[in-house]
């Protein structure tokens, strides 16, 4: 998933590099910048795990799945603290997928940027 998320951070940045050359021009710092990639790919990371944690507890709530051996059962069920590590989860996934194309964005001359985009 992480390959994922970076692959389509690093797209959408490369997709905007003189967007993001413009804020540069209008006097926006590379730290900025690479926060505003940043953010992109936290938000891009919270969308996709909500949506996959939202289709797993469907599932699962949906299913009624369990295992059965020796007469012990265990059913599958989601609870508050999966929710939370999942959220987590997606959060960090989402931050690490970032960080690469941040720094790109980043450090790429503005007078390229506009050239070359």
């Amino acid at each position: 998933m992480l390959a994922v998320v970076a692959n389509t951070v690093l797209i959408a940045v490369r997709s905007r590099v003189q967007e993001l050359a413009v804020m540069g021009v209008v006097g926006y710092g590379a730290g900025a910048i690479a926060v505003v990639v940043l953010c992109e790919g936290l938000l891009l990371g919270l969308a996709g795990g909500a949506l996959g944690v939202g289709a797993a507890a469907a599932a699962l709530h949906l299913g009624g799945f369990s295992l059965t051996s020796e007469g012990l059962s265990v059913v599958f069920a989601v609870d508050a603290g999966l929710l939370a590590a999942a959220g987590g989860i997606t959060i960090l996934l989402g931050l690490a997928a970032s960080l690469v194309p941040a720094w790109r964005a980043a450090r790429t001359p503005v007078l390229a940027a506009l050239r070359g985009g």
